[in-house]
């Protein structure tokens, strides 16, 4: 894991970082550590998007459970990082507006996934408990989840917030990287996505059996699986004829 957090926190963010400083006019100097954070938020949530697709490859690597961590806390990190940037940089117009616009999109998902998304939290402060069991009578899960997906229009404005910075625009190796980056982790989501929608596998249920008051056994019979899963797997499983287990 420390070979990870280091890679997600400065070896990602180190490229953006340096083709900035090499061609930021030196107008614009001063600022210059400001922009840069505005920079490394970027880099990490599209690094935390990236996790959230849960590339095979990186769950054998750390494991699932792993991966959601490096996902929530690196987003909480580049909210703070987003937050010194908004504060400390003044824009204007439809630059301003699309700024302004992604971090309080972000602020407010960022406090609602805390709460109704974070079991580590709500377990350990029984205020946030009650807070969650209270709101979850009204936003169930799924409901929770598509809430979460506005992290990515957020995401899309900063996009196209940097991209109305002339000063910025005008860093050409900057802005190949930039919309590169942007492109690569998009491309992956969707990708994710379109398999989760169309090519996931396959089954069905054979036995049901009530262990306890609140545990289930399932037996299903699923295609194409074999050789291709290890002990300790993770499965999400839907259920797409059932109500709320879409």
């Amino acid at each position: 894991m420390t070979i990870t957090w280091f890679t997600v926190l400065f070896v990602l963010p180190m490229p953006f970082i340096l083709l900035l400083s090499h061609g930021l006019p030196a107008l614009y100097a001063p600022s210059a550590q400001y922009i840069m954070a505005g920079s490394i938020a970027y880099c990490w949530m599209l690094t935390a998007i990236y996790f959230s697709t849960r590339p095979r490859w990186l769950d054998r690597l750390i494991g699932l459970p792993k991966i959601y961590m490096v996902h929530g806390i690196l987003s909480l990190c580049a909210i703070l990082v987003a937050f010194m940037h908004k504060t400390l940089m003044s824009s204007y117009g439809l630059i301003a507006l699309t700024g302004n616009t992604a971090f309080y999109i972000l602020a407010f998902l960022g406090v609602w996934s805390m709460v109704l998304m974070s079991g580590w939290l709500s377990s350990r402060f029984r205020i946030l408990g009650d807070i969650r069991r209270t709101l979850e009578r009204v936003f169930h899960h799924e409901l929770n989840v598509w809430l979460h997906r506005f992290n990515l229009v957020a995401v899309v404005l900063v996009f196209i917030h940097v991209n109305l910075i002339s000063y910025i625009t005008v860093i050409h190796p900057f802005m190949v990287l930039f919309d590169g980056a942007s492109a690569l982790v998009a491309f992956a989501y969707l990708y994710e996505k379109l398999h989760q929608r169309y090519g996931a596998y396959r089954g069905e249920i054979e036995t049901v059996q009530t262990l306890a008051f609140n545990t289930v056994e399932i037996t299903m019979r699923v295609h194409g699986l074999h050789g291709k899963w290890e002990n300790g797997d993770f499965a999400f499983i839907r259920f797409p004829k059932m109500r709320g287990l879409h």
